[in-house]
Formats: C-alpha cells, structure tokens, sequence
C-alpha cells in the first residue's frame, strides 16, 4: 500500500509511475486533485474520477490535455453518476440512430430523467458549496461550452439551448406523458457531451481514422462505426428531469414546484448567508442518507435523438437498479478504472488527453455494467414501457 499526500507532487508522481491507472474519489478535486491530475498525465497513467466541477476541469484540460495527449494518459473526469449516463447514453442514441438512417447527423440529444430514488452524500454537498464560493466555477457555471477550448460565444454554441434559469419553465413531452424541467446535473452534463462532440469532430477518432478527419467527413471507424453527430454549431444537448410522467395539471404542478425549490437552492447557494444556513442544515462530509434508503435506490434515464432531415429519431433507456449517488455511481467509477487498466477504454478516441467518458469508453462501459445491474435498451421511434400514459389520441 502506497500513502501520499494529494497535495505533495513527490508523492503523487511516485504514486502515478507504479501505476497503470489511478481511481479517485477523493473531492471536491478543486482542492485534491490539480497535482494528481499533472502527476498521471506526466507519466502517462490513466485516471478516472467523480467530480463534476467543470471549472476545475476546464483547468485540467487547459494545464495538462497537450501533456496527456504526449504520454498517452486518459484522462476522464466525470466518470460516475455525472456523467457517464448522459454522456455514453447520448452517443449510444446517436450512434443508433446514424446506425438506422445512413448519413443523417443527429442535431439533438435530449436525456430525461424518468425515475429516480437516491440520496446525496455530506462529500457531494460539499463539492456544491465550492461550486458556489470559488469564483471560477460561477463563472463557467452557465458556460455551455466551457470545456471546449476555442469555442466561439455565439457560433459554435448557435444551436445549444442555453443554461438559464427561464429554462426551468416546464415543459410537456407528448411521447412520455410527461412534464419536464431541467434537470439538476445539466449544468455539467451539457459541457460533457458537447465535450465529446468536440473530440470526435476534431480529433483522432478511432484507429483507422487519422487526426485530420473531422465530423463533415464522417469520421468512419471500421465497418459498423461513424461520427453520429453534426458539428458543434449545428448540436444541441438538453438535460431534463421528467419524473412527473402525468400528463395532467397534476404533473405540471409537481414539475412547476421541483423547479421552483431547484431554482430556490441555486440563488441560495449563491447568497453567502443563505449557503451559511443550508451547510449548517445539511448533511456534512462523511454524512448521508441511512443505509436502508440507498438499497432502496434507483434510477432511469431516457433519450431521444433526432436527426437533421427533421424526421429521423430514435428512443434508448437506461436504467440501474441502485442508489444513484452510492451504489451505482461507485459501479460506474470501478469499471471505468477498469477499462482503463486493461487497455485504456476501447471508445472512439484512442489518443490520450483530457477525454470524456463516451470518448473513452464508448458503449463498452455498459457491456461490462450489465451484470451489475445497469442495462440499456433501444425502444426506436417511440419510448417503451412508458409508466403512465393516457390514451393517444389520433390526430386527423
């Protein structure tokens, strides 16, 4: 057993040289992890982590992707909970639909949050608290594009529904039955998956594909793979929490006040003085919900991807069967350190840098989830299973 210091370089670079791949759970990383993050991409040993700190990883992308990228090192931030189900979700559903309906590019993903029971760790509220206090991660908080270095406000961003908070708003999904809002985890999720577009427009995709070969040339990677997506300025993402499947004024009230206390905890978290209150309240590191309410947990997600003739779509589902914050994102981390000990991820970006856990991993992270209670089904045109819908009504 190795003991170090995560703030000590000599210790972290002599941890990431014996290594192959280095796991961390050990948040908020905007204060534990900037020299582990160098150490592994200096000596080219892969790493995954939980954080879902975009600004801290905009500054790993910045300090250390063109290291990484030298040596080799994987780098995947968010490779838990946030936000391997939206990300892998997403490129599965476009990936499908490119699958289906040969040379249309999918122009939007869009992920709902269906169902859901888990609770939130004292360590995850405090990753909040420094969302709120440390300067940098305000101002990338609404930043859509944040882990793209050289996106232009306005142009590559042209067609991304902005984070805001007048996007609360409920809306009514027909095919679900279901009012949504957005969710909780878009704020990152949003910069992750256009972070994957990015990549696979720009970068080596695939190991018969050189660095030069970007989205408009379809980035094919052997027989049975293509870049699914359009370009960056043409790609919207959109994360919804929909677990108000009531296609009735009772779902809409359920959603209007979801989306009233999300609002309320933002502008709270926001205010020295309130935020001052709520730590006091809630949960502290090391603290949570009892053990009886994780195995109690569970989660589906839900996604549609459209394509760019207007027409194409096509319906997938995720779901897992615990805790989201515990169980299941702890399944998530462990197989994603995993694949990167066994060979480095088998996703469509084969280089090293700073990546995303759908540029890394791709869908092989799910086959190797499935036996743990994690699964993916493709529905096609229309969500199945869907459970509550009122009566269709034929249109004339």
């Amino acid at each position: 057993m190795l003991r170090g210091d995560a703030a000590d370089a000599t210790d972290m670079r002599a941890l990431a040289k014996v290594a192959k791949c280095v796991v961390s759970a050990a948040g908020p990383y905007g204060d534990n992890g900037d020299v582990l993050v160098g150490a592994c991409a200096a000596e080219g040993t892969h790493y995954a982590d939980l954080t879902g700190e975009p600004g801290w990883m905009r500054s790993i992308i910045d300090a250390h992707d063109a290291t990484a990228m030298s040596t080799g090192a994987r780098i995947v931030p968010c490779a838990g909970f946030d936000s391997v189900p939206a990300d892998v979700g997403a490129f599965i559903a476009a990936t499908e639909l490119a699958k289906r309906h040969p040379g249309v590019r999918v122009v939007k993903v869009t992920s709902f949050l269906t169902k859901v029971l888990g609770g939130f760790s004292g360590g995850t509220l405090a990753t909040g608290w420094r969302l709120a206090e440390d300067a940098r991660e305000r101002t990338s908080f609404c930043d859509v594009d944040g882990l793209v270095p050289g996106a232009i406000e306005g142009v590559t961003n042209a067609a991304q529904t902005p984070l805001a908070f007048a996007e609360l708003e409920p809306t009514y999904n027909s095919d679900l039955d279901a009012w949504a809002t957005t969710s909780p985890f878009a704020p990152c999720d949003v910069k992750v998956v256009r972070r994957t577009v990015s990549l696979l427009e720009g970068a080596e995709v695939g190991a018969e594909v050189g660095a030069d070969a970007g989205a408009e040339a379809g980035a094919e990677v052997g027989a049975d793979r293509v870049m699914p997506y359009a370009n960056l300025s043409r790609f919207c993402y959109e994360g919804k929490l929909a677990a108000f499947e009531l296609g009735t004024p009772v779902g809409w009230i359920s959603c209007k006040a979801t989306a009233s206390l999300v609002e309320a905890a933002v502008r709270g978290a926001a205010d020295e003085g309130t935020r001052t209150s709520m730590k006091a309240a809630l949960p502290k590191p090391g603290e949570g919900p009892p053990e009886w309410f994780r195995n109690a947990g569970f989660w589906e997600m839900r996604f549609c991807a459209e394509g760019e003739d207007g027409k194409a779509r096509v319906w997938t589902a995720m779901r897992g069967g615990g805790d989201p914050g515990y169980s299941d994102t702890a399944r998530i981390l462990a197989e994603a350190g995993v694949l990167l000990a066994s060979g480095g991820g088998s996703g469509p970006v084969r280089r090293g840098g700073v990546l995303t856990p759908a540029a890394a991993f791709g869908d092989a992270i799910l086959r190797g989830l499935e036996p743990h209670g994690i699964t993916y089904t493709v529905d096609g045109d229309e969500p199945k299973g869907v459970w509550f819908s009122l009566p269709k009504i034929a249109k004339t």
